[in-house]
């Protein structure tokens, strides 16, 4: 397939001399953009905000993109073009399923510096409309899929909607993009790798948070989904977390040095799940044999039938946002149903069932009545070859252009963007319950040993940030907030990297808690004065103790 537009400004080593901010050269009108003439792009609508609204100093350009390639297809997209223009490009991820142009899955503090800079954004639906945890639009009907949408939703459309909104806009203010970023978590963490690893002209700098570059994480939420709803013996109400978390902060709080409320390092503990299995009468605060079975898969990597890895095990700082995403805030209706809590597997089933449920029906088994249980399952429990090897397939979609692209991401991916000179910043929340860190730093640590010099090599041009008790993209009761815009213009345009992460936990309108990240697999460490939620007590010395592991880490596969 050839790329839908080549430009002749390549993305990564440009060097401008820019004589300050760019003034648009076009008006903000539909025939005017349109007029700019860039092949595929139908303009729908371009208006600035009424004065005094928010955005009223920025032309939004609503259109669609024909995606090229076999078969064709079509992508919604929306730019936000400044009056006043600081020559840079950025590029939003959208999360889950994709979408939707208006609603990105980025890091927030990005986002607002980024339009306060003046950065020309963009965002794409990824090539379909839809709800985040609806993949229906990816079947034409039963066994015949929508080629086009999967493709653009797996690889095409965020890179030639890129193409096509690097053109847009440097023929709208006349002047060509000094520096293009990419910023997305979750499934915008998806794009941003896949970015990265196919198409490494593209961007010079990358941010990818809790990235989805393995669906096999749908494999081993299916396994534990498998093991919750066995029966209701195994079933763990949403009401017994807080006594598991509690036991896990009470086993693992200091085991990174200073007892504080916060795990730095969840790999590390040694929590075993047996620790609260009822001793009397089951109540909230104990579990059932069965149940610690139940959490003890939860934890536990996930393997195919001949004992080889596909995904890693939670972590055990993930059950504070495992009531709505994994064991579910509501108890099933039906244990046995294919749907057992009702409504097409969508509310009240946790997000994380809603999710798998309708990969493997839209887009592997291609069947809208499917069972979910009823895939991979042999007597071991293991993933079968055959239904391993189908699930591959449907989502390494054959007409992909190049052999890491849609959910095929390894250690040597990213070699290409990296000799551009193309800098990659990874973070992930170390209780996401969505998308196990842990998966982040098995990638991470697979690009170290892949890379001569190791670490210290490959610092160069990725780095990875740990952000304790964060959950997924954000919230928890670690330090959530945090910009990572700023380091990555300070490591692309002045070539600083980032030596650590100021980051914050918000109370309402104040702030409890701040510290800050630290590169991996380097771990903060206290001074051992002072007050411990102050980041001025904490620093990043050089060690490498996030490599250290406990019964945990080595039980989740790493």
């Amino acid at each position: 397939m050839r790329p839908y537009l080549a430009l002749s400004i390549p993305a990564v080593s440009l060097v401008l001399t820019l004589t300050g901010p760019a003034r648009a050269a076009t008006p903000c009108t539909i025939g005017a953009i349109s007029a700019l003439g860039v092949d595929g792009v139908t303009v729908v609508s371009a208006s600035h905000p009424a004065p005094g609204q928010p955005g009223a100093a920025t032309c939004t350009v609503f259109g669609t993109l024909n995606t090229d390639g076999a078969p064709a297809g079509s992508a919604v997209f929306q730019l936000r073009l400044p009056d006043t223009w600081s020559h840079k490009f950025i590029f939003f991820g959208v999360g889950g399923y994709g979408g939707t142009a208006i609603d990105p899955s980025a890091n927030p503090t990005d986002i607002a510096a980024a339009l306060a800079r003046g950065y020309a954004a963009m965002i794409t639906d990824t090539g379909h409309q839809g709800g985040s945890t609806d993949s229906s639009w990816a079947l034409v009907r039963p066994g015949v899929p929508a080629a086009a949408k999967v493709a653009d939703f797996l690889y095409r459309a965020t890179h030639q909607v890129t193409q096509a909104g690097k053109a847009l806009v440097q023929r709208f203010y006349g002047q060509p993009i000094s520096r293009a970023y990419f910023d997305g978590c979750s499934n915008g963490g998806h794009q941003g790798t896949t970015e990265a690893a196919d198409y490494p002209a593209d961007y010079d700098g990358i941010i990818a948070g809790a990235p989805l570059f393995d669906e096999h994480v749908n494999l081993a939420a299916l396994t534990f989904f498998r093991r919750q709803l066995a029966s209701p013996q195994s079933y763990v109400p949403a009401a017994k977390l807080p006594a598991i978390e509690a036991a896990v902060l009470q086993s693992c709080d200091a085991a990174d040095g200073v007892r504080d409320g916060l795990i730095q390092n969840p790999a590390a503990c040694n929590f075993d799940p047996a620790v609260l299995i009822c001793k009397g009468a089951e109540t909230d605060s104990c579990l059932t044999p069965p149940q610690a079975q139940t959490v003890s898969t939860y934890l536990g990597e996930t393997r195919d039938a001949a004992g080889g890895y596909l995904y890693t095990g939670w972590s055990i700082s993930a059950f504070a946002g495992a009531d709505i995403w994994t064991f579910g805030g509501t108890r099933p209706a039906d244990f046995a149903a294919a749907e057992p809590w009702g409504n097409a597997g969508f509310a009240p089933a946790p997000i994380g069932w809603q999710f798998v449920d309708h990969l493997m029906k839209f887009l592997v088994e291609q069947k809208p009545t499917y069972d979910m249980r009823a895939f991979g399952s042999i007597s071991s429990g293991a993933v079968s070859p055959a239904d391993l090897a189908l699930f591959d397939e449907r989502l390494r979609v054959a007409t992909v252009p190049h052999p890491d692209a849609g959910f095929n991401i390894s250690a040597d991916s990213y070699k290409a963007f990296f000799q551009r000179r193309g800098k990659l910043l990874l973070y992930h929340g170390l209780g996401d319950p969505a998308i196990s860190p842990f998966s982040t730093m098995r990638l991470y640590e697979q690009m170290a040993a892949a890379t001569p010099g190791g670490y210290q090599t490959l610092r160069r041009s990725a780095r990875l940030f740990l952000v304790p008790d964060m959950q997924h993209c954000g919230r928890g009761t670690g330090p959530s907030v945090f910009d990572t815009l700023t380091p990555l213009e300070q490591w692309v345009e002045h070539g600083i990297p980032p030596s650590s992460i100021a980051a914050v936990h918000p109370a309402g309108k104040t702030i409890d808690r701040s510290m800050p990240l630290c590169p991996f697999p380097q771990q903060a460490a206290f001074s051992g004065k002072g007050d411990v939620k102050d980041a001025a007590n904490w620093s990043c010395p050089d060690n490498t103790k996030m490599l250290s592991l406990g019964k945990n880490g080595r039980a989740a596969g790493l």
